[in-house]
């Protein structure tokens, strides 16, 4: 940093579990990977991208195992399992520009976190989701006066083949009191 070496340790990278750190780093050698069956090139590209904050929150994939994903409607909907101290939220993008908020609704139930898309038209889309225990989020919501900023935790690709109709608008409310809005899903 302006020409001088800065330490900047990172305990996500000691230790890791070669479960974990497959979703980071694709070692040449196969035995380096250091898992009972080895992930090819093509196997690990077609992961999800996952940080390190990700399981450091105790967060687990449900259902989308893989980076791009095929919406076959204008909505689609991944799920996460989550301790019940980590709020969530998400974004999707489209040529790096965010979509409005209420393209995304992200919902608790139970420990499971459900992060719902709805496509403004077909195309090819970021989701990125966002996570961090709920105390950590408050103290830094109090130090910087500003609204939460969650670290990214997980992105995909997504691949809508129509448009979809978008959420309601959710306050931080929504999230903190874990309320579960079950019908009408829809912004109008």
């Amino acid at each position: 940093e302006d020409g001088r070496f800065k330490r900047q340790f990172n305990p996500a990278y000691f230790a890791t579990a070669p479960t974990q750190l497959i979703y980071r780093h694709h070692p040449t050698l196969e035995r380096w990977q250091m898992l009972p069956k080895p992930y090819d090139r093509q196997q690990f590209l077609a992961l999800p991208r996952l940080k390190p904050e990700f399981f450091q929150y105790g967060l687990a994939l449900q259902d989308a195992n893989q980076y791009r994903l095929r919406a076959a409607t204008g909505r689609a909907k991944i799920t996460l399992k989550g301790p019940p101290n980590i709020l969530f939220t998400a974004r999707l993008k489209q040529n790096n520009q965010s979509l409005d908020e209420n393209q995304t609704f992200v919902q608790r139930n139970g420990d499971r976190v459900e992060i719902n898309m709805a496509f403004p038209a077909a195309g090819t889309y970021q989701l990125e989701i966002y996570a961090k225990p709920q105390q950590a989020a408050a103290q830094l919501n109090k130090q910087t006066q500003q609204s939460y900023q969650l670290p990214l935790v997980a992105s995909y690709e997504l691949i809508a083949t129509q448009a979809g109709a978008a959420f309601p608008k959710t306050y931080a409310t929504y999230t903190e009191q874990r309320a579960y809005l079950r019908t009408p899903i829809a912004a109008k």
